[in-house]
């Protein structure tokens, strides 16, 4: 299962944090890894 290189999760973290939302992870041994993205649907303006 599995065999990516894991270089995914640092482009989402840059894209999720450029729309000001967050990421949430939540782990269970043997039961592997849940992400969480929330992207609020309007940014504030500056």
């Amino acid at each position: 299962m599995g065999g990516g290189l894991g270089l995914g999760p640092p482009y989402v973290k840059e894209m999720v944090q450029m729309m000001n939302g967050e990421i949430s992870v939540k782990s269970e041994e043997n039961k592997g890894v849940e992400f969480t993205v929330s992207i609020p649907m309007q940014t504030p303006r500056v």
